[in-house]
């Protein structure tokens, strides 16, 4: 992140130019928010043991979340689609059920106790990044800190996901 920042600023004049729209920023993002989806259906399909992917556990609605997460991250879907969904009140909607479908599954990581330490990092970190963006002016500051803020939620919560994969083929491998 601050490798970002130091290039914008060198090659720019600009320290939030590499966070900007589809510059590495951007594409780290999207390969962190692909990466929690593939590790999610990794964990999915380890403690079904199949391949379907079927929405009836926190892991298999993860690896869905986090693969659309990655793709309104990379085409930014919802940037362009946010006026009509606010007008119609279809995003906050949609932001409640997908947080009850999660809710309903909240029991299963807490099977991992070392994850939830990680994820609850995640967590914060990702509220922090929301919280600047919903409280502070938008300057070039608040950009660089919100978006640094939220790659580092996103690492954190890969590593929490990451952490419960190699519990499961852990456990897996000693039955």
């Amino acid at each position: 992140v601050l490798l970002f920042v130091a290039v914008g600023q060198a090659l720019f004049g600009d320290p939030a130019e590499l966070f900007r729209e589809l510059m590495p920023g951007t594409w780290l993002s999207f390969a962190e928010l692909i990466a929690v989806a593939v590790v999610a259906w990794g964990i999915h399909t380890e403690l079904t043991g199949g391949r379907r992917l079927r929405l009836d556990s926190f892991w298999s609605l993860s690896v869905v979340v986090f693969a659309v997460f990655a793709f309104d991250e990379i085409t930014q879907l919802t940037i362009f689609l946010a006026d009509g969904l606010t007008a119609l009140g279809a995003l906050a909607v949609l932001l409640l059920a997908a947080g009850a479908a999660l809710l309903r599954y909240a029991r299963e990581p807490l099977r991992y106790p070392a994850a939830l330490v990680v994820l609850a990092v995640g967590v914060l970190l990702g509220a922090a990044s929301q919280g600047l963006d919903s409280m502070l002016r938008a300057t070039t500051g608040e950009f660089v800190a919100e978006e640094s803020l939220k790659l580092a939620a996103e690492a954190f919560i890969l590593g929490a996901y990451l952490v419960v994969l190699h519990q499961v083929l852990r456990r897996d491998r000693s039955a």
